[in-house]
C-alpha cells in the first residue's frame, strides 16, 4: 500500500465512508488490539524506556482512539441497517471517548505527581 492510498483510506474512514461493521470490527477492535500489541512489544523490548517515548506512544494511542471514535460515529450515522446497531455503536464510542479522556487525564496527573517514579517504580525490577 503506497502513501497516497493510505492517506485516502484514513480520510475515507474519518468521514464515515466505510460500512459500520468494517469500521467497528476492523478499525475499532482489530486495529486497536494491533496497535496496543505493537506499542507493548516496543515498550517491553526496551530495558529502560524513556519518559518521552512513553509520552509519544500515549499520544499516538490517543490520536488513534480519537480517529476511530469519529470514524465509527460517522459510519453509524449513515448506517441503513438495523438502527439498534447504529445506536449501540454510538453508545460504545461515547463510552470509549469518555474512557480515553479519563485515561489521558490520569496519565497527566501521574506525570504531575512524579510520573517517572510511578511509571517505573524502584521496587519492581
Amino acid at each position: 500500500m503506497n502513501l497516497s492510498a493510505l492517506s485516502l483510506m484514513i480520510r475515507h474512514f474519518w468521514h464515515g465512508g466505510y460500512s459500520l461493521g468494517a469500521s467497528f470490527w476492523l478499525m475499532g477492535v482489530v486495529g486497536s488490539v494491533a496497535l496496543a500489541g505493537i506499542l507493548a512489544a516496543v515498550l517491553f523490548s526496551l530495558d529502560d524506556p524513556s519518559l518521552l517515548l512513553i509520552l509519544a506512544m500515549s499520544v499516538l494511542s490517543m490520536a488513534y482512539n480519537a480517529w476511530i471514535v469519529v470514524g465509527i460515529w460517522r459510519s453509524a450515522g449513515s448506517y441503513s441497517g438495523r438502527q439498534s446497531y447504529a445506536y449501540a455503536a454510538r453508545a460504545l464510542m461515547a463510552v470509549f471517548a469518555i474512557y480515553s479522556v479519563a485515561s489521558l487525564m490520569l496519565m497527566f496527573y501521574m506525570l504531575l505527581l512524579g510520573g517517572a517514579v510511578m511509571l517505573n517504580p524502584p521496587f519492581i525490577k
